[in-house]
């Protein structure tokens, strides 16, 4: 194989020869470490020289041959010899290089040997089985134009292959999954190392990050791949990744071992095949070509849904309201005696209220098994957001409707079943809340799911690329219910400086290492070959710059970014969390016999796995707790919060038939925990716009700032529970495995951009679970109110999906009116809330209360009863109406009735000393079942006490008198009446109309008169009279007629209200002038009293 120009270059200070030979060890065996005192830097420029040996493993026999490329430097004619050293047995042999095409090479082969080798430069080179030896140039700085060069030292290396060693060991039984080897699936194969957890990897794919397209073009020459897919980078200076084909086939799949162990990993490997080793020994060898490269590891979906039919219907505890462990009384939010360590539906009880449930959330999901379900909550406008991903081995992505949607293909976790997790995971999102169908998610009001299905392509590459497409199609959250454990990965995935940032750095101490012991052993040789050993020499006691193709892949790239993490990085930046799990813990017997002695179970934290993405920084973490809130899967330092699991959903009968019956089906492990997490984040989001990075007007600057204050939020120890808060409240003590609890309600409230409902003076923080302590919701259950103090509630009804109705949310109160004074009792109902227009608009529904005024926080009430009686009223609010209040009434008064003089009506002149009748009314308005006692209504005649009841017959001696009415033992009058008296002789009487009280226009007519051939109008007539000498006069008395008489009869009628019937023959009306007279006993008219009445026709 070619090796790449492509060198880091660094200095080695060492004080003598000696130092430099004894300063070796080994690594694991494998290799010297460095000198204790030496180091190495880098220099500043890359070097211009490139030293390549044709190949990265020999066997013993094999020969070798070099190239030395002078990258333009004018070396002269040649020809240059290099020396060849194996620190271990100190053989050093030259090799001579002449001018070529490349520019200078090799041309009689050199045998390598296993053993001390024979004398120096005999043209073998002895080296031992499993060890490095080196090909070194030493520059000779005397010489023009070398002495310019800042490397001093130009190194390539290769390794002897050990017989002994123990070879990988293929056995098809530790296949993680039963799509290896299926027709039309992408090939891939699964490695296991002892005592570690399996992965599976592209058996046909690399995943490169070339420097420019030169380097990408001399790999895919080098490897005879080709390209399959690009994910740019999106960072200034950072490298793409691209997805390759290769046919690693000719690979020796027994290079494995000794590679693995050049780099570190000595235990032993097992494969299900060969092609998992044959990619992982090219991998390996291309990086010491310095190429930066990575295998394309899979995703496995973590948790197997179980079903249980005794709880058909009913939500998990993860979804209820739970208390202290063994508490009697149910947990209320905002009692700190009575703390709620899970309270989902708190959170859909704020988010009604504050009206945050009417926000939506793009969650996108990247899983396996998605079946469609009425309980998932779809776009308002568009369709779906639907991918399959699964084409990528194909080519290609596929969007659109219902893409998403097909049986599972692969199983869950590490060697699980199939199940319908992706539907069980966006269900813990975003099952309706409060819709009759199924269970209820986290986020339920507000989520609307983006689906991209994975299957059989859930690999880092394509992971990756689906992040990304989910933040560009408008996903909010991102979840990642899956993961790989990268510890097997140190040196081959495509993120393993998240895997092990220290395993790269490992190798470029290893080689440089053995080429200070190299240059040693050669300076060592200097009486065998003394023109190269004192070049040598010069390098070795000096200060030398080596450069060497081990590290380039380390040192010059610097952080690398895998498709995973850097479509989590580029999410983070677009201000989108990233939300995955910390992994599964197993058992013995969840593993096939043939892998259970391999895997050590003892250490779950999810670091010592590696588990990629958890290890992306810019990750959020969900670990889980089961029923008892004791830590149920891995846990560690990477774990970012706990959430509880398992969850409910519906999902087909079967794993292959999407049509099957609808059935209950539970999700487990950390997969239910990290969607229940994004689903806290989603309400997050939907409570403050300043979180959603889809929200208008945001700057990238402050997108970018989002992730961040999530995390923030979310982790804070005000808005999780601790372990030791959990202690408290009886459950266990676990400071190492659940460190971080979180409080959904919490989190959302600290979140929330509403009203400081506190600082205003509403009290009530219960989001109206108080109700279930002591409910008021019946007037049987009335709190009693108490007289000058306020008292806060809620109002609150979570909205339902059709065809689900609920009962509207009523609080009951209760007035006790004290006994005494024995008289009606008025009290003042004073009702506020915050902005009304914005949150909900909450009434006095219910009662007896009488609205007095009304604004969008405050509204007034009053209301009037007996003495010692008892008043019931309800707060409430129309459907979809929500918001917190606060209720005082204040202290009670005596109640002022309304009292009114019917009779007379006005000042009026009687016969002094003849009987008369005074008529009131007085009553409480709005209060009829408050009934003012005759014995309780008097009557005051200049000053003087006249009478009771609403009805006196009375006499007045000659003169004026003020009459007042009054109630009760108020002193000031309701009413009064100015009444003369005088020696009456026979005067006419008075009449006037009281109804219509003017002129009056109608339209239209009432009906047709078929025998009179007339149009005509029913309109009511009243009127009163007054004589002096008869009083008020009514009946016969009182005489209603027309001037149309050529229409009809001139008398309409008499008495004091008559129905008249007023004709016309006109097709445009008539005006009708109606008269009122009044006869006395003594037949004496009054004036006549007139209105017209003008009726318009419409023909």
């Amino acid at each position: 194989m070619l090796k790449r120009p492509c060198f880091r270059w660094m200095s080695l200070a060492c004080g003598a020869v000696a130092a430099c030979s004894s300063g070796g060890g080994e690594r694991r065996g494998d290799a010297p470490s460095p000198p204790s005192e030496a180091t190495f830097s880098q220099v500043e420029r890359p070097p211009r020289l490139a030293l390549r040996l044709d190949r990265v493993v020999y066997d013993a026999g094999d020969a070798l041959s070099a190239t030395l490329d002078p990258g333009g430097v004018d070396l002269g004619p040649g020809p240059l010899t290099i020396a060849l050293a194996a620190p271990e047995t100190g053989d050093v042999e030259l090799l001579e290089l002449v001018a070529s095409r490349a520019g200078f090479a090799s041309t009689a082969p050199l045998r390598v040997q296993a053993g001390g080798g024979g004398a120096l430069n005999d043209g073998v080179l002895g080296a031992r089985p499993g060890k490095l030896f080196y090909a070194q140039y030493f520059v000779d700085k005397t010489r023009a134009p070398q002495g310019a060069l800042e490397e001093d030292v130009v190194v390539d290396f290769a390794l002897l292959a050990d017989p002994a060693a123990a070879a990988p060991t293929v056995d098809a039984g530790v296949a993680m999954s039963d799509d290896e080897g299926r027709a039309g699936a992408k090939p891939n194969g699964t490695l296991l190392p002892r005592g570690g957890l399996p992965v599976q990897i592209a058996t046909r794919e690399l995943i490169l990050y070339p420097a420019d397209g030169d380097e990408l073009e001399a790999f895919l020459r080098d490897t005879g791949g080709s390209v399959k897919a690009t994910l740019e980078s999106d960072e200034e200076g950072g490298r793409d990744a691209v997805l390759v084909e290769v046919d690693p086939s000719r690979e020796r799949a027994s290079d494995a071992a000794a590679l693995r162990a050049l780099l570190g990993e000595d235990d032993p490997l097992y494969a299900s095949d060969a092609g998992a080793l044959q990619i992982a020994s090219l991998a390996m060898k291309l990086q010491l070509d310095g190429y930066l490269v990575g295998v394309n590891p899979r995703l496995q979906l973590q948790g197997a849904p179980v079903i249980s039919a005794t709880e058909e219907g009913h939500l998990t505890h993860s979804m209820k309201m739970t208390p202290a462990r063994g508490s009697p009384l149910p947990c209320v939010p905002g009692d700190a005696s009575r703390p709620c360590v899970e309270n989902v539906p708190a959170v859909w009880a704020f988010n009604a209220l504050w009206e945050k449930d009417e926000e939506r959330i793009n969650v996108a999901v990247l899983d396996t098994g998605f079946a469609p379900t009425d309980d998932l909550r779809w776009p308002d406008r568009g369709d779906v957001v639907a991918c399959d991903m699964t084409a990528g081995w194909l080519g290609g992505v596929r969007c659109g409707p219902g893409a998403a949607w097909g049986p599972p293909t692969v199983g869950n976790s590490f060697f699980g079943k199939r199940s319908w997790h992706g539907t069980g995971v966006v269900a813990t999102i975003g099952a309706k809340v409060n819709n009759g169908i199924g269970a209820a998610g986290v986020a339920g009001q507000v989520a609307v799911p983006m689906l991209y299905k994975y299957d059989a392509a859930a690999y880092a590459f394509e992971i990756g690329r689906g992040v990304r497409l989910a933040v560009s199609q408008g996903a909010s959250v991102v979840n990642i219910s899956g993961g790989y454990p990268c510890r097997i990965l140190t040196n081959l995935g495509p993120d393993v400086d998240i895997c092990a940032p220290e395993g790269r750095l490992g190798i470029c101490a290893v080689v440089l290492a053995g080429a200070q012991a190299a240059a040693a052993a050669t300076c060592a040789a200097a009486s065998a070959i003394p023109i190269v050993g004192a070049i040598a020499c010069a390098a070795a006691v000096g200060s030398a710059a080596v450069a060497t193709a081990a590290c380039v892949a380390t040192l010059s790239f610097g952080d690398l970014k895998g498709p995973i993490g850097a479509g989590v990085r580029s999410a983070a930046a677009a201000g989108v969390p990233v939300v995955t799990i910390a992994g599964n813990a197993l058992s013995r017997g969840s593993l096939p016999a043939v892998v259970r002695d391999l895997v050590d179970l003892s250490d779950p934290r999810t670091e010592r796995w590696g588990i990629v993405p958890a290890m992306i920084p810019e990750t959020i973490v969900a670990g889980a707790v089961g029923a008892g809130l004791d830590n149920a899967e891995f846990y560690g330092d990477r774990v970012d919060i706990w959430a509880p699991i398992r969850t409910a959903y519906l999902a087909p009968e079967g794993v292959d038939d999407i049509d099957a019956p609808r059935v209950r089906r539970e999700l487990g492990g950390t997969s239910a925990a990290a969607p229940f997490v994004a689903g806290v984040i989603a309400n997050m989001q939907a409570a403050n716009r300043r979180l959603n990075p889809r929200s208008e007007g945001l700057s990238a600057a402050e997108r970018s700032r989002i992730v961040g204050r999530i995390k923030e939020i979310l982790l804070s120890p005000d808005n999780t529970f601790s372990n030791a808060e959990l202690a408290a409240l009886g459950y266990a003590d676990q400071p190492d495995r659940r460190r971080k609890l979180v409080n959904p309600l919490a989190a959302v409230m600290a979140a929330a951009d509403v009203p400081d409902v506190a600082a205003l003076g509403f009290s009530d923080a219960s989001l109206n679970f108080s109700e279930l302590l002591a409910r008021n919701d019946t007037a049987e259950t009335a709190t009693t109110l108490p007289f000058g103090r306020s008292v806060s509630g809620t109002i609150l009804t979570l909205p339902t999906d059709r065809p689900m109705t609920a009962a509207p949310d009523v609080d009951f109160y209760r007035l006790q009116l004290p006994a005494s004074p024995a008289v009606p009792q008025e009290v003042t109902v004073t009702l506020e809330m915050p902005d009304a227009t914005a949150y909900g608009h909450v009434t006095i529904a219910q009662g007896r209360l009488m609205a007095v005024s009304a604004s969008p926080t405050q509204r007034t009430y009053r209301v009037v009863a007996e003495a010692g009686e008892r008043i019931e009223f309800a707060v409430g609010a129309a459907m979809g109406e929500d918001n917190v209040y606060k209720v005082t009434a204040s202290a009670p008064v005596p109640a002022r009735p309304v009292g009114r003089i019917t009779q007379p009506a006005s000042a009026v002149e009687v016969c002094a000393n003849e009987e008369m009748t005074l008529m009131a009314e007085v009553l409480f308005p709005g209060f009829g079942s408050v009934v003012v006692p005759d014995a309780r209504i008097r009557w005051r005649a200049s000053g003087a006490s006249h009478g009771t009841g609403r009805t006196l017959t009375t006499s007045f001696t000659e003169g004026a008198s003020r009459v007042e009415l009054l109630a009760y033992d108020d002193p000031a009058p309701l009413d009064s009446v100015l009444i003369s008296a005088r020696t009456c002789t026979d005067d006419p009487p008075a009449a006037s109309i009281v109804a219509p009280a003017g002129d009056l226009e109608l339209e239209p007519w009432d009906g047709y008169d078929s025998e009179r051939s007339r149009w005509f109008k029913d309109v009511t007539l009243v009127g009163s009279a007054m004589d002096i000498e008869d009083g008020p006069l009514s009946g016969e008395s009182l005489v209603w007629t027309t001037d149309r008489t050529g229409d009809q009869p001139a008398e309409l009628g008499r008495g004091s209200s008559v129905v008249a019937r007023l004709y016309s023959g006109e097709c445009f009306g008539d005006t009708h002038r109606i008269t009122l007279q009044a006869i006395d006993s003594g037949g004496n008219r009054s004036a006549p009293a007139t209105r017209t009445v003008t009726i318009w026709q419409v023909c």
